[in-house]
């Protein structure tokens, strides 16, 4: 059933692109006053002004010559797009609510509510501000915040793989009263999965752990030995991964299945583009340094140095300006990667009786064999044949994360490490 959505202005600050290919074939609505604040931040430097100047221009294009206030086609599946307006005797209607009649934000959501009383087809208030969908509440209006904007709860509590418990006759086979295990192939068929259990859709590159159920005749230890890691591939197979690597520099291994996952995908040159979160400590950099490392300066692939980005963002108040060049302003943001450096340097010299300096981060650095850059320096930049790790990644907003994957070119592995929950950037 067509359905016609009143949209908020943070929605077009947030994806100016919305109006043309968003909400399928359904009708959109844009009060006046959102037109009036885009205009209001179409000066702004920075995402905000872009994304004002081109939601206005997207609506230009749409309207051609047409009136504003009419229903225009605005995509081939014949969504249309108009403009709403509310009168000052309109407004006053609802004075008794308690809103405030001279706030943009109430003008808006009374437009969105004269819209809903008077429309047959279901209406629904998109806004990214939970007070607004709060007020919208209050006159019976259903609202809902802008999918598109935000990541789906899966993917934050997504462990780095899935754990899937299988009937006991996938692992072996009951003979008189017995358990007797089978040896597992190192491929698998996702058919064959299916034929066991009903599962959600797989995605290729991710990690399965396969375990059995719980059954009278296994107990803990023989369950354990059962358990098998396997990564899915965009052929429809289950390839058994070990998740043993020997040869890492400092002489890292994972500490855990979540490590052990992201240090295969680290370790693997197919997987171009690795993003891994975790709480402090989980050893993000540190997995993600040692695994560059060992590329660049044990296995001598065909990368010709590591960059290391990372956004200028302080944790508590600014100190100001800082003294040097881009290098000695630099050095203080990058503590996090020269602490692990050094921890895996020394791990590294231990490993291999050797007191050697060659491999300290200043001669490393001196050799071109590592690059401190800061992401404000990056637009126009191609970068080839070379490693990037990207930190603190929650500090940065998804239209600089587009520029940083737009700028990494052929021959290259990107990594980007963060934790949602030590944001320190406002808003």
């Amino acid at each position: 059933m067509k359905k016609q959505y009143v949209l908020d202005t943070n929605i077009l600050l947030d994806n100016p692109d919305v109006i043309i290919n968003g909400f399928e074939e359904n009708d959109l609505i844009i009060p006046l006053t959102v037109i009036e604040e885009l205009d209001n931040q179409k000066s702004r430097s920075g995402d905000v002004g872009y994304c004002a100047r081109q939601a206005i221009r997207n609506i230009e294009f749409i309207r051609d010559s047409e009136n504003v206030l009419q229903p225009m086609v605005r995509n081939e599946l014949g969504g249309t797009l108009r403009v709403a307006t509310i009168t000052k005797v309109e407004r006053e209607k609802y004075n008794e609510q308690g809103l405030a009649l001279d706030k943009n934000d109430d003008i808006i959501i009374l437009t969105a509510v004269k819209i809903f009383e008077n429309s047959k087809i279901p209406t629904i208030f998109v806004s990214n501000d939970a007070s607004a969908r709060v007020k919208c509440s209050m006159f019976g209006m259903p609202s809902q915040f802008h999918k598109d904007g935000t990541v789906p709860k899966e993917t934050v509590d997504y462990k780095g793989y899935r754990h899937i418990e299988m009937p006991i006759e996938f692992f072996g086979s009951i003979e008189k009263g017995k358990f007797v295990p089978r040896r597992l192939p190192s491929r698998l068929d996702y058919e064959e999965i299916l034929s066991y259990r009903q599962i959600d859709a797989v995605i290729p590159n991710e990690m399965i752990l396969l375990g059995p159920e719980d059954h009278e005749l296994i107990d803990k230890k023989e369950k354990k030995k059962l358990k098998g890691v396997y990564r899915y591939t965009e052929d429809g197979e289950l390839i058994k991964r070990s998740l043993n690597y020997r040869d890492v520099y400092g002489g890292v291994n994972g500490k855990n299945l979540e490590q052990s996952v992201a240090l295969d995908f680290l370790m693997d040159d197919s997987i171009q583009v690795v993003a891994m979160t975790g709480p402090a400590g989980a050893g993000k950099t540190f997995l993600g340094l040692a695994a560059m490392l060992t590329k660049l300066l044990k296995e001598k692939k065909e990368y010709e140095k590591i960059i290391f980005l990372k956004p200028t963002v302080s944790v508590s108040d600014d100190i100001g300006f800082l003294p040097g060049n881009v290098d000695e302003k630099l050095k203080n943001y990058m503590g996090s990667y020269m602490d692990n450096f050094e921890s895996l340097r020394k791990a590294e010299n231990m490993k291999t009786n050797s007191s050697s300096a060659e491999n300290k981060f200043d001669k490393l650095k001196e050799k071109g064999l590592i690059e401190i850059d800061s992401i404000s320096f990056l637009r126009g930049r191609s970068l080839s044949d070379c490693l990037v790790i990207v930190d603190e990644v929650q500090n940065v907003n998804s239209n600089t994360i587009k520029t940083i994957m737009t700028r990494v070119g052929e021959n290259c592995k990107i990594v980007l490490l963060g934790d949602p929950s030590q944001i320190d950037r406002p808003y």
